[in-house]
């Protein structure tokens, strides 16, 4: 949990949040405890706004991330490697059939309406936005893991495997 990802935006959903839904923060960081005192101050009205879990093992993250309706990626513009960032999580959602919501970084935003995983958010956004673009990804959720599945099937490990590493061995490194 760290600046410029978008965690505050997340956490100024909390008000807006339909009554049955969370925000479910997994792993670790500097921003964690401010995590920590939104979601004490969500308990005293809404016990399960905000849920935290701690690192999950890299074998275990499809199943946990399964468990999401949405995996929200609203890292911010700033600097240079925000903005062609292709995070993780936007290759671990799909991967748990979880269609994604994300800002509109470059390579985000070109990867989601290319490959159809998801909607990228028109910024500034708000809470309330937010949360009706969760909502739209929701309405059409089956049709959204369908292209997650379609869109790993292009974009796995094993279809570039060997590109990788014949520019690796070109390069004298395996």
């Amino acid at each position: 949990f760290t600046k410029f990802r978008g965690l505050e935006l997340l956490l100024g959903c909390i008000a807006e949040l339909p009554s049955d839904w969370s925000l479910v923060f997994m792993g670790w960081g500097p921003l964690e405890g401010e995590i920590k005192r939104a979601q004490s101050l969500a308990s005293e009205t809404r016990p399960n706004a905000i849920r935290m879990i701690g690192p999950a093992k890299q074998n275990e993250l499809p199943l946990w991330s399964s468990g999401a309706a949405v995996g929200v990626i609203p890292y911010e513009d700033h600097g240079i490697n925000h903005k062609y960032c292709t995070p993780n999580k936007l290759w671990e959602f799909p991967n748990a059939g979880v269609p994604v919501l994300v800002s509109p970084r470059v390579e985000m935003k070109k990867i989601v309406e290319t490959h159809g995983i998801g909607l990228v958010y028109k910024e500034p956004a708000s809470g309330r936005s937010i949360i009706d673009d969760i909502n739209k990804i929701i309405t059409s959720r089956e049709l959204y893991s369908a292209r997650c599945s379609e869109f790993l099937e292009h974009n796995s490990w094993s279809k570039y495997q060997c590109d990788i590493q014949n520019v690796y061995r070109s390069f004298g490194a395996l």
